[in-house]
């Protein structure tokens, strides 16, 4: 019985896979890439430059060097060295880059690691971010967790939850900024590279 679910599986997956590799309606890949049309499926983007700005109806993963997002997608997940969100709206936003900009968008929860983190954008729920600098002015309606060296908390910034960062870090909050509430704890010694 095992052996004909597996041989079923395997024929399956040679059926399918050559019709996903044909149709190519989510897969993009090339040097600079501009997408414009609406996406019914989860796609895959991955190219140098990369602009999004057509809606996903599913999951968004996009790879590349820099990369603009601006329009309607279920979840995305992004990596790359530049990183802007403008105009975004998403459930969840799962990125990792050099340099991430969050400018007016959408976000439920947001997942970010980076050198540097910059949120100028309203956040639904919780912000999760890790980096050498963090700043934020903008409104967070949940708890932001934070690992970072720096940590710049803006005049227009307001979490309605608890701002949770590391005792060490070097932190800035403007008076005009409302923080629910805050805490600390003990971060985590990384050796460096001698």
């Amino acid at each position: 019985m095992k052996k004909k679910s597996i041989i079923l599986l395997l024929l399956l997956l040679a059926v399918t896979i050559p019709v996903f590799a044909k149709t190519g309606d989510n897969f993009y890949s090339g040097d600079d890439l501009l997408i414009e049309k609406s996406i019914n499926s989860t796609t895959f983007i991955a190219g140098n430059s990369v602009e999004v700005s057509s809606e996903v109806d599913g999951a968004s993963f996009i790879a590349g060097n820099n990369l603009k997002l601006a329009s309607h997608q279920d979840i995305v997940f992004a990596a790359g060295r530049n990183i802007n969100l403008e105009s975004l709206t998403t459930k969840d936003a799962f990125l990792a880059g050099q340099t991430i900009t969050i400018e007016t968008s959408e976000i439920r929860d947001l997942y970010a690691a980076g050198e540097q983190i910059r949120i100028d954008s309203n956040i639904g729920r919780n912000a999760n971010l890790a980096g050498e600098t963090v700043i934020i002015n903008s409104e967070i309606n949940g708890d932001v967790t934070v690992a970072a060296e720096t940590i710049k908390i803006g005049r227009e910034a307001v979490i309605t939850g608890t701002l949770k960062y590391p005792e060490d870090a070097n932190i800035n909050i403007a008076e005009t900024a409302q923080i629910e509430a805050k805490e600390t704890y003990k971060g985590v010694e990384v050796e460096k590279p001698s």
